[in-house]
């Protein structure tokens, strides 16, 4: 928690680079009573309504989660939200789909200085605190959440940096799990086998057990790579327990950091 402080400073500084310009007509003022985690709030509005927010675009490490726990670096994105927004006024901004199946309002999250709008989803992701969570139709500021994405990567911020400095085979993932479940990696995998469904494409290494995920909203920024078996891919990201094993998501083809034949 140490060092929420200085990232808070370093917060400060890139918001000059992150100036929106949203209509001011679209906004609804809130005030924002409770922080759950890096990516989830509690308002309040001007006629006394409660609402469980969600931001969109991105994806912080859980907290809370009932099957994946606490995560890397979950209380530092929940702490970092909490120094942007907490007992502070906010203005929301829906998008297509106002609300998910859990009845929370989904928002795009502005914090205004002066005369300027900050977009509270940028500054988290720009901090490597956030992955993109692109999810159509809710896709107005995707493009701006994938640049600050890029940016962390660039300046090594937040997660990024943790996730360079660990390396693994697919094999060696495998054997530590459990241990790995949640934390942010760099991940060595050579692709023996490639599904894809409705809703994403599957690189899977040679045993089955570790695989690299691209969900559909994601697939067009990576249609320029061509993806086959027998390619050897290094990629960055959260390692995580599912039904198959393990994998990791790619979101950007920032993530890969590198691929050979």
């Amino acid at each position: 928690m140490r060092d929420i402080p200085a990232l808070f400073l370093a917060v400060l500084l890139i918001a000059h680079l992150l100036i929106g310009l949203p209509a001011e007509a679209s906004l609804q003022e809130a005030f924002v009573t409770n922080v759950y985690d890096g990516d989830t709030v509690r308002v309040t509005i001007p006629d006394g309504t409660i609402r469980k927010v969600r931001y969109l675009g991105i994806d912080t490490p859980e907290l809370h989660h009932p099957q994946r726990h606490e995560e890397e670096f979950g209380k530092i994105a929940a702490a970092f939200n909490a120094e942007l927004v907490l007992k502070k006024r906010v203005f929301l901004e829906l998008d297509v789909q106002p609300r998910d199946k859990y009845g929370r309002t989904l928002a795009w999250v502005w914090l205004k200085k002066g005369e300027r709008f900050l977009l509270v989803n940028e500054i988290i992701t720009r901090n490597g605190l956030a992955m993109p969570f692109t999810l159509a139709p809710n896709v107005k500021y995707t493009d701006r959440i994938i640049k600050a994405f890029r940016l962390a990567r660039k300046g090594k911020r937040g997660f990024w940096g943790r996730a360079f400095q660990r390396v693994f085979t697919s094999e060696q993932a495998w054997s530590q799990l459990p241990t790995l479940s949640g934390k942010f990696i760099t991940l060595k995998l050579t692709i023996q086998d490639i599904k894809q469904s409705s809703t994403r494409l599957s690189l899977i290494d040679l045993k089955g057990h570790m695989r690299l995920v691209i969900y559909k909203d994601d697939l067009p920024r990576f249609s320029h790579l061509k993806f086959k078996k027998g390619l050897k891919i290094k990629a960055a990201g959260k390692l995580r327990v599912s039904y198959f094993g393990g994998e990791m998501k790619l979101a950007d083809p920032i993530q890969i950091l590198d691929v050979e034949l």
